[in-house]
């Protein structure tokens, strides 16, 4: 799609990453690779999910074939940011069935950045790091008004139906920009034959963006995100999403000052709120009939600013506040008996104000030191006295607020100029404050384990050192990267059972209780490459492996064994032609006592191709494929209780641009 810069004549900010290019996404996370578009959108109807489960460090929790939850080397939930184009945004399920990356279409996504460990500390305190997601900006004075896009695909295994579309209207102070998506998706046929009851979905997503430039060094900008889903199956989960609407809005101003020291300016107000409804009025012989309904709302605004100091000197800094409020309930309906009432997230608020620094520079004729830190003040408190006397049934009191202060440190070296082979070595501390569920959870349902999970108010912080030494070799043909990383965490937060407390949900096996350890341990590596060989061939791979344990050397639950993908792909002007092979290692080490067990290997293969018509300003592109060729049967170990995934799938996706 064509675009321009979003402030002719104003000059870009700097950004010390480097990215992978998409056709419409740029993908931040390595060093550049070149052309590896296709490697992370295999189809330009792919979910946001399918972009993350392809890059470094990434993998999925899966509890359905929708709202699947990012994990960046074994670290996820709390341990982790996600942000929308800068915004704070926070779930409203306590089973986690909506993870904010859902809310973003990739076909209205421009940038999809995962920074590891403590790198990813711009946005919130971590120790897991961070996925970002920005949105598209409309365009400003292109060569032409109106430009487009729509496409439409079908999927066999789920009889599922995509369309979108997206539409921008330009002139030289102003840019709208449009986008929509509908998805439906019926139960799935796995590899073995059998359809995956309570695995449907439908989706409907609307984005519309306002871009005005006030003068040649300022713009303002306004967007609003509008996602609705519906009738959400989740087959390893003992109940159903009937509704989850989220509404995310934003106001920006930017300025790119012509003169001085200051290269960008940005400051941002923003409001979102969650809505989902959880229940299980279509599974059957259900013992007691249960409504879960969930609310988060998020207020907040930052500035941003960026300065070059001096040549090859830049400083980043930011202001950061936000105030989320969170409220879950729980409804049973015992037959021929009076309703039963709980929150199991009691009207709990948290207030979080942060300054960010980010410094990059050459410290000789041949280092570069980037160098960050964050310190966060997080007050968290109950605002019903219905949530406080549930807690002090065990004897907590939760009165006032609790706070937590989070320093984050990072440390990285590099070499100033680029060369053939390049290293980089990083150093971090990090703390994260505990999740609504870690303090204030009441008889959360965990339906891997089958027990009842119960907050502790009086939690600490989790902390983490950890360390990380990559290699990145470049030459005319391709480029590699190795990354090695560490992480040591004391007073690691994991759940533990409680046998003086009794189940509160029919059939559950009793009641953990999170606690801190003394100390967890996570190491692993990941390989990436790619390779061009003559005009038209080229080849990616992909490497990934966490390692986790406990003080005991027991293994940490949601731990995946070694996955790798490769890509094979032979490339014309007008079509394309790509194979691929997926697959990973039984993984061995598990813990029973969190619901896990060994997962079987798996290899599958995958077959695509692509023509494209061009009609001057005007282009179609047809796409296909064939995915799980073999119609294997397999699941990752992240699939909660062995849910088998697709088999074989043809595909098939028509596009039009104007």
């Amino acid at each position: 799609m064509a675009q321009s810069d979003p402030c002719p004549g104003c000059p870009c900010p700097s950004d010390s990453l480097r990215t992978l290019h998409l056709d419409e996404i740029v993908v931040q996370s390595r060093p550049e690779l070149p052309s590896l578009s296709r490697f992370y959108q295999t189809s330009q109807l792919a979910q946001t999910e399918d972009l993350l489960a392809r890059m470094p460090a990434c993998h999925l929790i899966r509890r359905g074939s929708f709202g699947m939850e990012p994990l960046i080397r074994g670290l996820s939930a709390g341990q982790i940011n996600v942000r929308i184009d800068g915004m704070a945004i926070f779930s409203a399920c306590t089973d986690k069935m909506d993870p904010v990356t859902v809310y973003v279409e990739p076909n209205n996504l421009k940038n999809l950045e995962i920074k590891t460990g403590t790198r990813g500390s711009e946005w919130g305190a971590t120790i897991g790091g961070s996925v970002h997601l920005q949105t598209q900006d409309p365009v400003l004075n292109a060569d032409r008004p109106w430009m487009g896009k729509i496409g439409t695909g079908f999927q066999s295994a789920a009889q599922s139906w995509q369309h979108q579309l997206n539409f921008n209207y330009t002139q030289r102070r102003l840019g709208l920009r449009l986008n929509g998506v509908y998805r439906q998706s019926q139960p799935y046929r796995a590899g073995n034959g059998q359809t995956i009851a309570f695995s449907q979905f439908n989706k409907a997503n609307l984005g519309a963006s306002l871009k005005y430039r006030l003068n040649e060094q300022s713009l303002l900008k306004a967007s609003v995100l509008l996602d609705e889903a519906w009738d959400m199956g989740y087959p390893a989960l003992p109940m159903d999403v009937a509704f989850a609407r989220a509404r995310i809005y934003g106001l920006a101003y930017e300025l790119y000052p012509a003169k001085g020291k200051l290269e960008f300016l940005e400051t941002k107000v923003y409001f979102n709120q969650i809505h989902h409804l959880m229940d299980d009025t279509q599974r059957p012989e259900v013992q007691i009939h249960m409504d879960m309904p969930g609310w988060s709302k998020t207020g907040g605004a930052y500035l941003h600013t960026e300065w070059a100091l001096a040549p090859q000197h830049q400083l980043k800094a930011r202001l950061d506040f936000y105030q989320n409020v969170v409220r879950a309930e729980m409804t049973m309906y015992p037959e021929g008996e009076a309703p039963m009432f709980m929150l199991t997230w009691p009207d709990a608020r948290r207030s979080v104000g942060a300054v960010f620094l980010a410094y990059q520079g050459k410290i000789s004729s041949r280092l570069l030191l980037e160098a960050q830190t964050r310190l966060d003040y997080a007050l968290s408190r109950l605002t019903s006295a219905f949530g406080r006397n549930q807690l002090a049934v065990f004897g907590y009191a939760v009165e006032g607020n609790i706070a937590h202060v989070l320093p984050t440190v990072h440390l990285g070296l590099r070499p100033a100029s680029e060369k053939k082979w390049q290293w980089r070595a990083n150093l971090g501390y990090g703390q994260r404050a505990p999740t609504v569920s870690e303090m204030f959870g009441f008889y959360l349902y965990n339906r891997l384990d089958g027990f009842d999970y119960l907050g502790l108010p009086t939690l600490k912080t989790e902390a983490s050192w950890q360390m990380e030494a990559s290699l990145h070799h470049r030459t005319k043909k391709g480029a590699t990267e190795l990354s090695l990383f560490y992480h040591y965490l004391p007073a690691y937060i994991l759940a533990d059972v409680d046998p003086n407390l009794s189940a509160m949900t029919p059939g559950a096996r009793g009641v953990k209780v999170y606690q801190h350890i003394p100390f967890a341990q996570l190491l692993g590596a990941e390989l990436q490459t790619s390779q061009t060989f003559g005009t038209h061939w080229q080849w990616v791979g992909q490497w990934k492996f966490t390692l986790g344990q406990d003080h005991r050397a027991q293994a940490l639950p949601l731990i995946p064994p070694l996955k790798s993908i490769q890509t094979l792909r032979y490339q014309r002007p007008r079509w394309s032609l790509q194979i691929e092979q997926e697959a990973a290692l039984s993984q061995t080490r598990f813990r029973e006592d969190f619901g896990e067990n060994q997962t079987p290997a798996f290899m599958i293969f995958h077959l695509r191709g692509s023509y494209h018509w061009q009609f001057r300003t005007q282009s179609i592109e047809l796409s296909g494929g064939i995915e799980n060729l073999t119609d294997q049967p397999y699941w990752e170990h992240l699939d909660w209780i062995d849910i088998p995934r697709p088999g074989l799938n043809l595909y098939l996706n028509l596009f039009y641009r104007f």
